[in-house]
C-alpha cells in the first residue's frame, strides 16, 4: 500500500495503473497510509499530478474523505496552487466549501498564492459553483481578510470586485479595513477605501 502511496507521489500514471491494475479488484484505492495519514488522492492532489488525479477518481477514489490532519483532497491541491487540479476536483463534485481541521476552505489557501490569471480562472469556477467568498475560518478570518494581512494588492481589488465583505469582523474584531490600518498597510487600504462609499468609509474606520 506504501509503495503505490510512493508511486502516486512521483507522478508515473503507467507506474501507478501497472500497481494497481495487477492488484484490482480487491487493491483499496482510498487506504491511508502512515504520513499524516493521507490516501493516495490527498498525495495526487498535494503534488499537482492532474493525470494521476483523474486516473484515481475515475477508479474510485473519494472526494470526501479527510486526511489525519482533518484535510481533504481540495484543501491539499488548493495550498499549493495545483490550480488544474482543483479544478478537476470541483468538476467531480467536491463540496466547494469544505472546511478542514482550521475551518479554512479551499478559497482560504488559494487566495494566498501567487496572483495569476490562472489562478483567478480557478477562483472564477469555485464561486460559479457556490463557493463562499465570505467564509470564515477558526481566526474568523474571511479570504480577505488573509490577502490583507499578506498585503497582496491584486489579490484584493479581485476579491473586492467579487463581493467580499467589508463589515465581517473576525475574533480580534477587526474588518479588513481595520487590519489594513493596524498593519499600516498603506496602499491596501487606498484600494478598500475607493470600494467604499465616503458615509461607509466613516462608519467603518471609526
Amino acid at each position: 500500500m506504501e509503495k503505490f502511496h510512493k508511486l502516486v507521489e512521483e507522478g508515473n500514471l503507467v507506474s501507478v495503473t501497472e500497481f494497481f491494475l495487477k492488484r484490482s479488484p480487491e487493491f483499496d484505492i482510498n487506504f491511508h497510509g502512515k504520513d499524516r495519514g493521507r490516501s493516495a488522492l490527498h498525495i495526487s492532489c498535494q503534488f499537482g499530478h492532474k493525470n494521476v488525479t483523474r486516473f484515481l477518481l475515475k477508479n474510485g477514489a473519494k472526494l470526501d474523505q479527510r486526511d489525519g490532519i482533518g484535510w481533504y483532497p481540495i484543501h491539499c491541491g488548493a495550498v499549493n496552487a495545483h490550480c488544474e487540479v482543483v479544478d478537476l476536483l470541483v468538476d467531480k463534485g467536491h463540496d466547494v466549501n469544505a472546511l478542514n481541521s482550521d475551518m479554512n476552505s479551499a478559497i482560504h489557501y488559494l487566495v494566498r498564492t501567487e496572483y495569476s490569471s490562472k489562478l483567478t480562472k480557478t477562483l472564477d469556477n469555485l464561486l460559479q459553483r457556490g463557493a463562499n467568498i465570505n467564509i470564515t475560518n477558526t481566526n474568523g478570518d474571511t479570504p480577505l481578510h488573509l490577502v490583507v494581512e499578506k498585503n497582496q494588492l491584486e489579490m484584493a481589488s479581485y476579491l473586492l470586485k467579487k463581493g467580499s465583505s467589508l463589515t465581517i469582523t473576525n475574533k480580534r474584531n477587526l474588518t479588513p479595513l481595520q487590519l489594513a490600518k493596524d498593519l499600516n498597510r498603506k496602499e491596501m487600504i487606498s484600494i478598500i477605501e475607493n470600494c467604499l462609499l465616503p458615509s461607509t468609509v466613516l462608519y467603518i474606520s471609526d
